[in-house]
């Protein structure tokens, strides 16, 4: 070092001496002098190479478009995989983060895993799904991503799997895809397939005649007359809405929406909005032009458009409570 100080500065003083001799190997010397202070630099800030080794990290899952069930037969699988840089399998130890975000910021944890003694060759696998899942809490219709953070020596990988939690939908032809008219037994299996064991089952609403019984899931009660599937009520406050002990908070409702994307909990003015036009057919009550009929909680007439929609119904379901 003090070897290549000496030098330079003795250089520097050689274009001093020459500098009056012309004006080309005043530049030259200098060029020379630059250049030779700035690998002196490079060398000296130099740091040694690291030994971590870089890993590869692949995540996949089921689909793109998770819905939420609580039916212990419906999961939503995911898959991670970690390698060396190589292709090897991760001897060393690996801590694996899973979650949920929204653009940087989490909106749901999925788990933390810790494999103390590494990868190995088959990827490492889980399912969300099941009663009180990670997806029943997250926006509906909302670009998201199922994110994988793993961390091995000091090394973290992020990947993300873009994912839109999707609501069930509610038409005047089907719940979830399940059609009115379709047989009681084969339309209770595939509603319990989405939504889990039914919470109540085989009672009759008094306002209708003995060939209607009601099945409820939660906030979702389905009607069936002659023994098929004939219509539903989903009401935010349960059934009947005054009786005690009937409310629930709505993250525990089965998630559903109509085609225009309206819910219970939307307001009037969104539900306009999605339509472009609302019927009213009765006090509070609104019929979309796809033969839905929705009831908003205003107190007074006109109904405001901050009013809140508590139920949607088909318009046939039988009578009111």
């Amino acid at each position: 070092m003090r070897l290549r100080l000496s030098l330079v500065i003795a250089l520097f003083l050689f274009s001093l001496l020459v500098a009056g001799c012309g004006g080309s190997r005043k530049n030259t010397l200098n060029t020379l002098i630059a250049n030779n202070y700035s690998a002196t630099v490079t060398l000296v800030r130099k740091t040694p190479a690291t030994n971590l080794s870089a890993i590869r990290v692949t995540l996949t899952a089921k689909n793109h478009q998770p819905h939420p069930s609580e039916s212990p037969r419906w999961h939503w699988w995911y898959c991670v995989k970690v390698r060396t840089a190589a292709g090897k399998a991760v001897t060393a130890p690996v801590r694996l983060l899973l979650q949920i975000v929204s653009g940087r910021t989490p909106v749901g944890g999925v788990g933390l895993v810790s494999l103390r003694d590494g990868y190995g060759r088959r990827p490492w696998c889980a399912a969300i799904g099941g009663k009180g899942n990670v997806l029943d809490a997250l926006p509906r219709g909302k670009q998201l991503a199922f994110q994988a953070v793993v961390r091995v020596s000091g090394v973290t990988v992020k990947r993300n799997w873009r994912i839109i939690v999707r609501a069930q939908l509610l038409s005047r032809q089907a719940i979830g895809g399940v059609r009115l008219g379709t047989p009681r037994a084969e339309a209770v299996a595939k509603l319990s397939a989405l939504f889990g064991h039914p919470s109540r089952a085989d009672f009759v609403n008094h306002a209708c005649a003995p060939t209607y019984t009601e099945i409820a899931w939660k906030h979702l009660y389905v009607e069936f007359r002659r023994g098929r599937l004939s219509g539903y009520r989903y009401i935010q406050e349960g059934w009947p809405r005054t009786s005690p002990g009937k409310s629930q908070a709505l993250s525990n409702l089965p998630r559903l929406a109509t085609s225009g994307g309206i819910s219970l909990g939307s307001t009037l003015a969104t539900a306009r909005a999605a339509y472009g036009h609302l019927r009213a057919v009765g006090t509070n009550r609104w019929q979309t032009p796809d033969g839905l009929v929705l009831y908003d909680n205003a107190t007074h007439y006109p109904d405001p458009p901050s009013s809140r929609i508590v139920e949607i119904k088909t318009l046939g379901a039988c009578g009111d409570f």
